[in-house]
């Protein structure tokens, strides 16, 4: 959900108080700000509150959507083992991981053919 998503749910709230509200909430560690690849900013509740499984996003680069991803086990561990790794080499504190991978949705594919 982006800044822009919470305005038209509720027109009456200035960009302020969301921005400032969601600040809040990122420092509380009920949301997670992800980079979204259209240059806007997304924002999701945390696994540890919402009670979803860790995950990962698609990043489309057409239209900016992104969706959950759950990776296959092996590559999660292949991350918890690098990020093991960097932390035993003592050059990082490692506190998560978040991949995203970026290309075009089904609909963003569909529109670059039909060109």
């Amino acid at each position: 959900m982006s800044a822009e998503d919470l305005r038209l749910a509720e027109p009456s709230l200035p960009y302020s108080s969301i921005y400032r509200t969601l600040a809040a909430l990122i420092q509380a560690g009920a949301v997670r700000r992800l980079a979204g690849i259209d240059g806007n900013a997304r924002f999701e509740l945390t696994e540890a509150v919402s009670g979803e499984h860790h995950h990962h996003h698609l990043a489309c680069a057409g239209c900016g959507a992104m969706e959950p991803l759950v990776l296959p086990a092996g590559v999660e561990n292949g991350l918890e083992r690098a990020a093991a790794a960097v932390r035993r080499a003592g050059r990082f504190t490692v506190e998560s991981h978040h991949v995203e991978l970026i290309g075009r949705c089904a609909a963003c594919a569909a529109r670059l053919r039909r060109r």
